[in-house]
């Protein structure tokens, strides 16, 4: 998970630490970035889809190699 996180574009990286690991309110990641709410949110939503995707291909390449794992 580190290296996923690591992984993320830099620009969203810190909205997701701050929020999801350093379990920061919207409101505090917000005021610490001295951005608004809804750029917050925004930010967060592309951030986590990001890592989404990163596990959702990192599961696929484990089910392509070695699918009995998976049965």
């Amino acid at each position: 998970m580190d290296s996923a996180i690591q992984g993320l574009e830099p620009s969203y990286r810190s909205f997701f630490v701050l929020r999801d690991i350093d379990e920061l309110s919207t409101e505090e990641t917000a005021d610490v970035l001295g951005l608004t709410v809804p750029a917050v949110k925004s930010r967060l939503l592309r951030a986590r889809l990001q890592l989404r995707e990163r596990a959702d291909a990192f599961l696929q390449t484990q089910r392509e190699t070695t699918p009995l794992a998976y049965m």
